[in-house]
């Protein structure tokens, strides 16, 4: 069918679905995650296989335009806190019209437009 399979099964309770924030760096994080970590950092939330998803998202571009996740706005200035708050809240995303590739690029913003 051409389909790719990501997650093989569903947690079977939300005590198996239960995640830690902070696990991994803020500019890969999933906005969900970032939210989560950053104001409830003591408390067990659920996510679920989307965040991974999002993230590699941002690992594929990375890859294949050679950026650093979010670089334009770290030459800036920007600490990677500021820059996850906009990914969580604005909605920030970063370029695609480097990479030449239409599909991989569509794939990428693909992975990254979840609900959050």
């Amino acid at each position: 069918s051409g389909a790719l399979q990501v997650a093989s099964g569903e947690a079977e309770s939300d005590e198996d679905r239960c995640m830690t924030g902070l696990t991994g760096t803020y500019a890969y994080m999933a906005p969900e995650v970032t939210v989560a970590a950053t104001f409830f950092p003591n408390y067990q939330y659920s996510y679920d296989e989307k965040a991974d998803i999002f993230s590699a998202a941002i690992c594929m571009r990375a890859l294949v335009t050679g950026e650093m996740a979010y670089e334009p706005q770290r030459r800036a200035g920007e600490r990677v806190d500021q820059i996850a708050r906009q990914v969580a809240w604005d909605g920030l995303r970063q370029p695609l019209d480097t990479i030449t590739y239409t599909p991989m690029a569509k794939l990428i913003s693909q992975m990254w437009e979840h609900e959050v």
